[in-house]
């Protein structure tokens, strides 16, 4: 299966939230995955909060496909904003960003926030309200193996595994 994911998950997987970062490292071990533009934008912004993040973020999106927003994807995005604003329930600039390029490559979007998601025509989402869950079931994490063997994992997350010789990562706290 080849899913986006979204801000809040890659977010979660950098604070070593559990739910956010099992599910992270489950679907890099098994599915081919993808973050979009945007969310390397959000990312940044993020990082001026939080600078010791930043050689994390920078290996995250040297390491899996970035998705453009396209003009494809950004006039679907603005097609179904004005619908959601008609309807009254916009969901923010971001987020219908994300949403447009997902339809328009059309791949599935991993978030743990399926509020927004739910409200967009045609999206197909994956969360733990929406069976998010059950991917990350009896997943080992092993270092090496996520993300094009770079060893991107959290030190402070009780499942990580002991780090294989060489790791850095487990020697950096997050």
């Amino acid at each position: 299966m080849e899913v986006v994911l979204d801000t809040s998950v890659v977010i979660g997987f950098l604070r070593a939230k559990a739910p956010e970062a099992a599910a992270f490292r489950s679907l890099l071990q098994h599915h081919r995955v993808y973050l979009t533009a945007v969310t390397g934008f959000e990312l940044e912004v993020g990082l001026s909060t939080r600078a010791n993040q930043s050689e994390l973020v920078e290996h995250i999106l040297e390491a899996v496909e970035v998705l453009s927003l396209d003009v494809r994807s950004a006039r679907r995005a603005g097609r179904e904003e004005a619908r959601l604003r008609r309807e009254g329930v916009p969901i923010g600039m971001a987020d219908v960003l994300i949403a447009g390029i997902c339809l328009e490559h059309q791949k599935t979007l991993v978030t743990a926030n399926a509020e927004y998601s739910s409200r967009v025509e045609g999206m197909q989402v994956l969360s733990r309200d929406r069976g998010g869950g059950r991917a990350t079931r009896g997943v080992q994490h092993r270092c090496g193996d996520l993300l094009r063997r770079r060893a991107i994992h959290s030190a402070s997350d009780p499942s990580c595994a002991p780090a294989p010789p060489g790791c850095a990562s487990h020697s950096r706290r997050i």
